[in-house]
């Protein structure tokens, strides 16, 4: 199978799951911004900002030393046994820590409201830490192995199973703290499961000392990556809470989660990427490489850019149907900035595989912090100015800056263009479409608008992009072949 060929392939599963985790997103926001209120909602992703900001913290970039080093012998799983090592003792010390700075701090000054049962939040968050630090490797083998199906496999069961166990544990009346013991146990459950099958079906070797600074050599420069990364999705809200409090943060996380499905649609490509990218580059496919981009980016540029147009479109209703009409008045005129800021993050998600591929990890970890601190910057300057539309100016600016410098670097190692053409075509379709749904009185429902509109737009859309000639006719040839295939 070509590059091309098993990127595609995988990435169907990918997209599976992905439609799954955001289905998890989409039905947590009503459930707690109806049941328990907007400053529950803000609590609620602050903690889970924090937890996976400590995971991928004290993670050291481990699950892709993993990844990149069984690429090199997938034959043998000496990685996975030193990896998993490495990774529980450092789980124990980050959970330690985190147990500590728990114990000394007041949480509720931070979070300006009463945490009952706090000694308990502070148990529950760092033991989640430990397992989620481990659940990194684990859920990882498979897709070291480059097994990218099973691995999409595990994470689409977790998905579904989380958010099982969410809505029941809120439907039930229980909080905040009763949810994350639920994940805790959930996590746990999946690790120990997931140790079981690979010791059953692999022979895992033991731990090899004389391996480890390998792996934390190549991983230890990921971290300013991995925390800069956390910080880079995250800064707004902990500063949004800090000068605004937590209802603030409730409203703008509702606005900012109806448009990361943006990002997804090139995310579905990354399970793959991370292992195939590694293995092209030490077979010395670089024109495979660059072929894998191209077609991403045009594919990507003509999807993107009419859904992003399309979040803006129906924001209100997706807003008001996801929350409550008060969040959606509260964070509509939010919507347009963060759909800019996504659809620009699409375009940098996949390429710094280009780089991990090249060991260049020093240079993802100094670009990203460089964005970060970009972003903390503008945060302090414009939350205070402009409130929450300042913290999403902030973002989709430091967005820009680190695409912008991943893209410069992975130029230099392989050939990389923007598919201009295809923008402004698909720019001039997503006009068209744009001004024919605001042209039409549709009067329609928020339920009936989120179904008629897309696919009214989208029928628009591709057809004004066909005309145009945007696609070719082996291209349309080929297109016809696979759904006959797949009908």
């Amino acid at each position: 199978m070509s590059l091309i060929g098993k990127v595609v392939s995988d990435s169907v599963f990918t997209a599976v799951r992905s439609v799954a985790s955001v289905a998890k997103g989409f039905a947590i926001i009503p459930l707690i911004t109806n049941l328990l209120g907007a400053e529950s909602y803000g609590l609620w992703v602050t903690v889970l900002a924090i937890v996976n900001l400590l995971t991928s913290t004290g993670g050291m970039h481990l699950h892709g030393s993993l990844i990149r080093y069984t690429s090199e012998h997938t034959d043998q799983n000496q990685a996975y046994s030193d990896v998993l090592s490495l990774s529980t003792l450092a789980g124990v010390a980050v959970a330690g820590g985190t147990w500590i700075l728990g114990t000394v701090f007041d949480l509720s000054m931070v979070f300006e409201t009463d945490l009952t049962g706090q000694s308990a939040l502070v148990v529950v968050c760092s033991l989640l830490v430990f397992s989620e630090m481990v659940y990194k490797i684990n859920s990882n083998f498979p897709r070291a192995k480059g097994y990218v199906k099973q691995y999409e496999l595990v994470q689409f069961t977790r998905d579904v199973l989380e958010t099982l166990l969410l809505v029941g544990v809120f439907l039930s009346g229980g909080g905040i703290l009763a949810a994350i013991t639920g994940i805790l146990g959930l996590v746990t459950t999946l690790n120990l499961g997931l140790v079981a099958v690979v010791a059953v079906r692999f022979p895992i070797p033991l731990p090899n000392l004389g391996n480890f600074a390998r792996y934390v050599r190549y991983g230890v420069p990921m971290i300013p990556n991995a925390l800069s990364s956390r910080l880079l999705a995250h800064t707004d809200k902990y500063l949004l809470l800090y000068f605004l409090g937590p209802s603030a943060v409730g409203v703008y996380t509702v606005a900012q989660k109806i448009c990361m499905p943006l990002e997804r649609l090139t995310a579905v490509c990354n399970s793959t990427l991370y292992p195939t990218i590694a293995a092209a580059w030490d077979n010395g496919n670089f024109s495979q490489i660059t072929d894998v981009y191209k077609a991403i980016y045009r594919y990507y540029s003509i999807i993107g850019i009419p859904a992003a147009v399309g979040v803006v479109l129906l924001s209100e209703s997706l807003m008001t149907v996801l929350s409550t009409v008060d969040i959606a008045t509260q964070g509509l005129h939010l919507v347009p900035i963060f759909a800019v800021g996504y659809l620009l993050k699409g375009y940098d998600t996949t390429i710094r595989y280009i780089l991990t591929a090249a060991e260049r990890t020093d240079t993802i970890g100094l670009s990203v912090f460089g964005s970060a601190v970009v972003n903390i910057g503008l945060n302090i300057v414009l939350i205070p100015r402009l409130g929450m539309a300042g913290a999403a100016v902030a973002t989709v600016a430091s967005y820009a800056f680190l695409f912008g410098l991943v893209f410069y670097h992975s130029r230099s190692e392989v050939t990389l263009s923007v598919p201009t053409p295809t923008i402004g075509r698909s720019s001039v379709a997503a006009g068209v479409m744009t001004i024919t749904i605001l042209s039409v009185n549709f009067n329609l429902g928020f339920y009936s608008t989120l179904l008629v509109i897309p696919l009214f737009g989208a029928l628009l859309y591709f057809t004004v992009l066909l005309l145009i000639g945007e696609f070719e006719k082996p291209e349309l040839r080929r297109a016809k072949t696979t759904l006959k295939n797949l009908i």
